[in-house]
């Protein structure tokens, strides 16, 4: 068999996946993401504390990529899971200070799935985190660095996003159906 002779079969074999997937685009407008309250218990699997910032642990963080702040008075370092271990997973996230806004803190998130923790500043005073419990639910959170304070926290249910397109479950073969032009 050719090179180009595999290509092409390759391409008409991947086709209906291809096509599949624009199906599911068009029914985007049908799915929503559900926001509520954190449930307690995961909560209570994320720490902030603060740390002395001549705390031995802090040494090794140096050689971890800074994210700085927006206007670079402040920047973090995010130590993450070793996804090659078997769970529970932990990500702690560290945020420092210049001298004119000295302190670190330390954001510890226990137990969490391989979707991870994601952080971003919102400005030098804010970061926003997400913290992955499974493949359906995330805690979106917004953290005062100055206050060490939550001011926002709600979970996200992502699972209407997995869910088939309206009218598609009583189709037979659905997820197989001919594209129609």
């Amino acid at each position: 068999m050719t090179k180009l002779t595999r290509t092409i079969a390759l391409a008409l074999l991947t086709l209906p996946q291809v096509l599949q997937a624009g199906s599911l685009v068009e029914c985007q407008n049908e799915h929503r993401v559900i926001y509520s309250s954190p449930d307690p218990n995961r909560m209570a699997k994320i720490a902030v504390i603060r740390v002395s910032s001549d705390s031995r642990e802090l040494a090794a963080l140096h050689k971890l990529p800074k994210v700085d702040s927006p206007q670079r008075t402040r920047w973090m370092v995010v130590q993450g899971a070793d996804f090659t271990h078997p769970e529970p997973w932990s990500t702690t996230v560290y945020v420092f200070g210049n001298r004119a806004n000295p302190g670190t803190l330390k954001i510890e998130f226990r137990d969490h799935a391989n979707g991870g923790v994601h952080e971003h500043w919102i400005n030098e005073k804010l970061v926003a985190l997400d913290v992955w419990w499974g493949r359906i639910l995330s805690t979106a959170l917004v953290l005062d660095v100055e206050s060490g304070k939550w001011l926002y926290a709600e979970e996200a249910d992502y699972s209407e996003m997995i869910q088939p397109c309206e009218g598609e479950q009583s189709k037979p073969g659905a997820l197989n159906r001919p594209i129609q032009q």
